[in-house]
């Protein structure tokens, strides 16, 4: 699920016209990696561990950054 805010603007957009991806960090085995709700895009990336530390916020940081700018090109790339 999208939350609250966020969903309302990404709804917004879709309905201009736009095409829609968010990319977020994968929090449950459950979830599907990637998935289409309601014509909204959702990818979600492997995080290996939840911050509890400077040194590991930082690790998260750059996991997360690194797995959204491969989405990125990935959606850039298909989308064309």
């Amino acid at each position: 699920m999208i939350a609250g805010g966020a969903r309302i603007t990404h709804e917004l957009a879709k309905e201009l016209g736009y095409d829609v991806s968010v990319i977020a960090p994968l929090m449950e085995k459950q979830q599907k990696k990637r998935e289409c709700i309601d014509g909204i895009f959702v990818y979600r990336h492997f995080s290996p561990v939840e911050a509890s530390s400077k040194f590991s916020f930082f690790f998260e940081y750059g996991n997360a950054l690194l797995w959204e700018f491969l989405f990125s090109i990935f959606i850039y790339i298909t989308s064309q």
